[in-house]
């Protein structure tokens, strides 16, 4: 039985029972200095392809950290195929906007330069730190891709995979309301398995040729988000949180739960 009140930790490692990790020098900082944790210590890792698995830390000093991998916990579950493709935005609603989407299960960030862009840089290394930070914390066992980023649309949209659909939040309520939208969509198609992009604009939202580009595509969705003008990172938390409710793995239980209904 899992025990979900032991620490998880993200590692690079393969994990096979009796491998050995070692752990890098800002893991074992987090373990010893933070988390208070010493030699025999249990806790959970993942590494996003081979589940869960319990270790126990059997090296903790000053200066390195080693585990030893003891028995599988959970064996990689499915996940849903959900992009999130967003303009760049400010640092600190990036930060909240990357740990969300972490927790409400995307499995691609692809920021996109849009005309109205104002922030024109990312920091992947810092998406990847706030990925793994999110997952660790809500007990996922993947991590999202990070993408490139793309300069314009036009090039997002040039190799575009006919088979990813897109969910447009239109901004100008032109689109269907959301909960409307995949609602009706749910009703005609039965398989909950195909893959999906959310596409969010910058703080000033796409423009109008963009609007138009984007709508012209078979596979578009467009949707309203409500009477309110939201942010951009609260939009595409929203938007996630609808998507998750119609066409995601929120009628799922975590394995460690189902024997509790």
């Amino acid at each position: 039985m899992r025990n979900h009140k032991l620490k998880r930790l993200y590692v690079d490692s393969p994990l096979v029972s009796g491998g050995v990790i070692i752990l890098s020098d800002s893991q074992h900082h987090y373990l010893r200095n933070v988390m208070r944790l010493s030699s025999n210590a249990n806790m959970l890792v993942f590494n996003g392809q081979d589940g869960e698995w319990k270790v126990e830390l059997t090296h903790c000093d000053k200066k390195t950290s080693q585990a030893l991998v003891l028995e599988q916990t959970r064996t990689q579950p499915y996940q849903p195929d959900i992009w999130l493709c967003y303009a760049p935005i400010k640092n600190s609603h990036s930060e909240y906007m990357i740990e969300k989407s972490t927790e409400l299960g995307v499995s691609r960030f692809q920021p996109i330069l849009t005309q109205h862009t104002i922030v024109n840089r990312i920091k992947p290394e810092k998406i990847r730190a706030h990925s793994i930070d999110a997952a660790q914390q809500c007990g996922r066992l993947s991590l999202p891709e990070i993408g490139p980023l793309l300069p314009s649309l036009d090039k997002a949209l040039q190799d575009w995979p006919e088979s990813r659909r897109i969910l447009l939040c239109d901004e100008t309520g032109q689109g269907t309301p959301i909960a409307q939208a995949l609602s009706s969509y749910t009703a005609q198609h039965q398989d909950s398995s195909e893959p999906w992009a959310i596409f969010i604009g910058p703080e000033g939202g796409f423009s109008h040729s963009e609007l138009a580009l984007l709508y012209k595509l078979p596979y578009v969705t467009s949707v309203s988000m409500g009477p309110r003008v939201m942010r951009a990172d609260t939009a595409a938390i929203a938007a996630l949180t609808c998507w998750q409710s119609h066409l995601g793995d929120w009628y799922d239980l975590p394995e460690f739960r189902q024997d509790t209904r």
